[in-house]
Formats: structure tokens, sequence, C-alpha cells
């Protein structure tokens, strides 16, 4: 009798990837599990993408780490590793899963969800051979979102600007992406909240953001310290990841013993796709908590938030085409002359060292 031909670590290793979800909803099925806190990490390559799944209980306090993307697994019979990195069809099935399951989901995508308007209104009158017909707009209305504007006078730091070339065709794969989730996304919020009562809400946020204003002595957890001016230290960063997600235990019941490998990866790569798709995930469990509770401590950046008054309806239109930002920040921190007049009009400020790139890698 012929012996059966023993599988290939390639079909394996492709099988194992390809029933990812699959395997995570049967280990969920056997838990109690009220909402999902999705954060995804965008990138113009899905080389590039992070994903992390959290579920969270009925009283959104407590949270277990289900999954986490890129990480190195290894196939029974097989003793190598091999990389598995989240891919669209991955995110399809996971929304299409909770959906079926009826589990309120929130997506956190670490990418701008849309362009300047001014970019826009430019770009459709210039003409090459006559030039423009109306008045150009600022370097600044030229390249940044009203949110970013906002957010960077916030943080003290520049945001890259969605005009830039690497950051707009991360955010034109977002439109790709969206397009092919289809109709898996019921709403999307950008901090004036939702119609009805949505089982999948999407929302823009930005890890660094939420870094820089809830753990400020870690603002270097992509790019690391430095020993000297000339010297890097290539642990530097895996150290700030562990040393920040040390400090997030304190401030999140967060069990992660099931996927406790593929944080400590998250720490340890070259790459922030994974940890930040980690900390956007923390970010939807912040909203969460936010939009169900009300809860002061997880006081978020919504347009009120960062301009201290209701935004005016000419302002509230821009938004809703642009796109807006939206991370927990703690109540006390409100932004400096925030009861100002909120005129769209934002000094520029090359002479600011830039944050960290969003969603761009």
């Amino acid at each position: 009798m012929a012996k059966s031909k023993k599988p290939s670590f390639k079909d394996c290793s492709r099988d194992w990837q390809d029933s990812l979800i699959k395997r995570m909803f049967e280990k969920l099925d056997l838990e109690d599990c009220a909402a999902a806190a999705i954060g995804f990490d965008m990138a113009a390559k899905e080389d590039n993408w992070g994903l992390c799944v959290l579920t969270v209980d009925i009283k959104y306090e407590n949270g277990k780490l289900q999954l986490l993307l890129p990480h190195h697994a290894t196939v029974e019979r097989y003793p190598k590793q091999f990389p598995i990195k989240p891919t669209l069809a991955h995110l399809r099935d996971l929304l299409a899963g909770l959906r079926e399951r009826k589990i309120w989901t929130v997506l956190a995508v670490d990418v701008p969800l849309g362009w300047p308007g001014s970019h826009g209104d430019f770009t459709n009158d210039w003409s090459a051979m006559n030039g423009a017909t109306t008045e150009l707009p600022t370097r600044d209305e030229f390249e940044y979102r009203l949110a970013d504007l906002r957010l960077k006078e916030r943080l003290g730091a520049n945001l890259f600007a969605v005009g830039a070339d690497k950051i707009a065709s991360a955010a034109f794969q977002w439109a790709n992406v969206r397009t092919g989730l289809g109709s898996l996304i019921d709403a999307c919020d950008v901090g004036f909240g939702t119609n009805g009562d949505p089982l999948i809400t999407l929302f823009e946020t930005y890890p660094a953001a939420f870094v820089r204003l809830n753990c400020p002595n870690w603002v270097k957890y992509k790019s690391g310290e430095k020993k000297s001016k000339k010297c890097p230290d290539p642990q530097s960063s895996a150290k700030l990841r562990c040393q920040l997600v040390d400090q997030i235990s304190q401030d999140y019941s967060l069990d992660s013993s099931r996927c406790q490998s593929q944080l400590d990866q998250a720490c340890l790569a070259s790459r922030s796709d994974a940890f930040d798709g980690f900390l956007s995930a923390l970010s939807a469990w912040d909203y969460l908590r936010w939009r169900r509770d009300g809860t002061e401590s997880h006081t978020t950046t919504t347009p009120e938030a960062l301009f201290g008054n209701p935004p005016t309806d000419k302002m509230r239109k821009r938004i809703e085409a642009e796109g807006w930002i939206l991370t927990r920040m703690s109540p006390l921190k409100q932004i400096k002359g925030a009861n100002h007049s909120t005129s769209d009009a934002t000094e520029e400020s090359d002479s600011t060292p830039p944050a960290t790139m969003q969603g761009t890698e």
C-alpha cells in the first residue's frame, strides 16, 4: 500500500494562514464576548499592514487579546517558522464572522480616511496650460486636513501631510480596502456619533497621538532612543515598547495570555505595524467605553473637544468629507486657547520636528 504523500511546508503554511480567522472564531465561540475592538494599521502596501483583535466583556472593563498580526508561526510537524501577515481576506472574514454572531464591533483604522478639501478644489481647478483660475490655497490648506491641523497644534508636533506622496498612497489604498469590504461597515464616526445603533462602526485613529497624549514617556516607541546622534541603539525601540506594554497593563485590564508570543514579537520587531495595530485596538476599546458609557476618563479628541465649542455647519461638512482622528486624551489636558474662534486658518510652522508618520510604512 502506497504511503500518503506528506503535504509540503508551503501548502501547510498557506492552509494555516487561510484558516486563521476560522480557528480564532472556534475559540471565541466558547467564550462570552459582548464586543470586539479591532485595530488596523494601514499602509500603501499590504505587506506592511498590522491587525489586532481584542474582545471585551459586557461592561467594557476586561479585554482579551485574540489575534495580533503580523507574527511568525509554526506548523505541526515542521520546525521552521513562517510569517503570517494580515490580508484584506482576513479583515473581511473577521468582520463577516462578527456580524454573523451579532457582536458589536468597532474598527479603528490608522490611516487618513480622506484628503484635504482644498487639495481637491485646487487639483480640479488647475490646468497645465493655463495654471489656476482661482486663488491658490496656502501650503497648509493644500496638505493638511482640518483634523490634522488641529491635532498638530494639540500635540505640539507635526503630523505628516495627507498631501505627501506616501500618506496619500496609504489613504488611496484604504479607499480600495473599504470598497472591498462592501456592506460590512455600517457607520463611520468622525466625532459626531452615529445614527441608530450600528453593529459595525469605523473610525480613524492615530497610535502616535494616543501615546503622546496618554503615555508621553514612550513617544519614541517606533524610532527608539539614541546613544548619540551618530550611534542609534537598535534595542531601544524594543525596550520602550516593552515598557509601554507594562504601562498599558496598569491602565487596561487586558488578558494577553492567548497571544503573549505575538505581543512579544510585536515589541521586538524592527517594524511597528503589529504594535500600531495593537495600539489602535486599544483606541477601539476606548471608543467602546466612551460611546457606550460616556466615561469621563476616556475623553476623546472630537472636533468639539479640540475646538472648545461645537463646529460650524461649514466645518462639519468639511470634517465629514475629510475625516477626523479620534483617540483618547486625558480630560485634564485641554488644548490651549480651546475657547478661541474656530477659524479654519492655522499658522504654518515648518520648524517643528515631525511626529511619527501615520500608516505609511
